[in-house]
């Protein structure tokens, strides 16, 4: 169950991004110098060619990507101990062996 104080956290961002965003529509970026060089939703668009062909993009990675993410989940799932962990092995934590010059 979450807490009640989160929800009214998350609650109250989303009111101040949707609240910012919408009273600047349909400027995304509006300009400081001349109000005909702001940035709008409209030239801000891609063209439909270009939407085309990353809906199609989309389509074909986001299943590999969520894929792949389940298989990693399904490898790393067991959490491993202290027990798990080999000996040591090679040089000490000093860096050199025993009666060796250090320089």
């Amino acid at each position: 169950m979450l807490d009640p104080a989160a929800l009214d956290e998350v609650g109250a961002e989303h009111a101040v991004t949707v609240t910012l965003f919408g009273s600047l529509y349909p400027d995304v970026l509006p300009s400081t110098t001349d109000p005909a060089f702001g940035l709008t939703t409209t030239n801000a668009a891609s063209t439909p060619y270009t939407l085309t062909i990353m809906t199609w993009v989309a389509v074909v990675f986001t299943p590999i990507v969520l894929a792949y993410q389940a298989w990693t989940f399904w490898v790393f799932r067991r959490r491993i101990g202290t027990s798990d962990i080999p000996a040591a092995a090679g040089l000490p934590a000093g860096g050199h062996r025993e009666g060796e010059q250090v320089r």
